[in-house]
């Protein structure tokens, strides 16, 4: 299908509501601004542009980067206070990018992408992780990453942590190695508290990263978000996901429930 007829089948969908989400998480199974997502990435800012013309707030999470992703520079200065970007950062060595990232953006081409939605006032949040014992947790590893978000003016940063998926194991001893396959699944057991089903690393070994993060993001001037996907004990109601901070929060989530 193509981007104009998803255009008109959402702007159907709209018509029919009595009350508009005040915004929406948009493609959160699919990367559109990643380099290889070409024919996804026109569509996807049609979309988002229907959407924001009607004053509906976007957050996005992406590991695309410059130019790939420079659409969302335009929306931007379109929609102004309407569109959040959480670009994500695995690390800053450049073997663990190559190991574990392929197919997202150079780390420092999601770099440019975040200074320049900075410069033109779009809200930007730096996803560090997702965050695996000794392989992306090192302090020389976060402080890197940290103060290289903090030099292209990101204030805002959120961890998140490894969860179990289907087929997620099998995935990295197929592309990463059996060892971290093994290492991986070996925490997973040790989760004391399985939320929804969903394997996590153990409540402990979060919370002990969480405080190093906030350690190091502390200097740098950087906020850190907290959900209890990230630690058990955070603040009640402290969401995982978050809307445009300038736009409405109702109803979120729910356009194509």
């Amino acid at each position: 299908m193509h981007g104009h007829e998803l255009v008109h089948r959402l702007r159907d969908e709209l018509n029919r509501r009595r009350r508009l989400p005040g915004w929406v998480l948009f493609s959160p199974s699919a990367d559109p601004f990643v380099p290889n997502a070409h024919d996804l990435r026109g569509p996807a800012l049609e979309l988002m542009a229907a959407l924001m013309g009607l004053g509906i707030g976007i957050t996005v999470q992406t590991r695309g980067g410059m130019p790939q992703a420079d659409g969302l520079l335009t929306l931007a200065r379109r929609f102004p206070g309407l569109l959040r970007v959480e670009l994500g950062f695995f690390s800053s060595d450049r073997a663990l990018v190559e190991t574990w990232e392929a197919g997202a953006a150079r780390p420092m081409a999601r770099l440019d992408l975040a200074q320049a939605l900075v410069n033109i006032g779009a809200e930007v949040v730096g996803v560090v992780g997702p965050l695996i014992p000794f392989i992306n947790d090192g302090e020389a590893d976060l402080q890197k990453t940290l103060r290289l978000l903090a030099s292209k003016g990101v204030r805002t940063i959120k961890p998140v942590f490894i969860e179990d998926g289907p087929g997620l194991v099998k995935q990295v001893e197929r592309e990463v190695s059996r060892s971290r396959g093994r290492l991986l699944n070996g925490w997973f057991r040790m989760d004391d508290g399985p939320r929804a089903g969903v394997r996590r690393l153990p409540s402990d070994a979060r919370q002990a990263r969480f405080e190093r993060l906030m350690q190091l993001a502390y200097p740098l001037g950087l906020q850190v978000l907290a959900c209890r996907c990230s630690i058990d004990h955070a603040e009640e109601g402290a969401s995982c996901l978050s809307g445009p901070e300038t736009g409405t929060t109702h109803g979120q989530l729910d356009l194509f429930g």
